[in-house]
């Protein structure tokens, strides 16, 4: 494995699309579509285990610590988990993902990063 340094990380301004979209593939009910304001429950039918799943899965992407219940009973739309993400990331308690960890979350799910009309 090539060493963390020489790797390409993704952007911090990123950050939001890649967590839009990242929601979209593990949310049970989603059109692709998949906006700020849409809740995790109500509208993308995220229930315990696809809740888990998204969580293990940012957490692991951006190496934080694991969240508090209390926290991730807080995040109830999906410009929360931007905004968590983001926060953690500016004060270092979480880090940028590499390209190549990001690529093989999406191949996991049969998609590609960064997806087709990614700026």
């Amino acid at each position: 494995m090539a060493d963390a340094g020489t790797q390409a990380l993704i952007n911090a301004d990123e950050i939001p699309d890649l967590l839009v979209t990242l929601v979209g593939l593990i949310a049970p009910q989603s059109d692709g579509a998949v906006t700020l304001e849409q809740t995790l429950i109500g509208d993308l039918g995220y229930h315990s285990i696809a809740l888990a799943e998204l969580g293990f899965t940012v957490e692991d992407l951006f190496r934080f610590e694991t969240l508090t219940p209390e926290t991730a009973m807080s995040l109830q739309c999906v410009g929360d988990i931007v905004d968590l993400v983001g926060k953690h990331v500016a004060d270092g308690t979480a880090n940028l993902p590499e390209a190549a960890e990001v690529e093989a979350i999406w191949a996991r799910y049969g998609e590609t990063w960064p997806p087709a009309g990614h700026a």
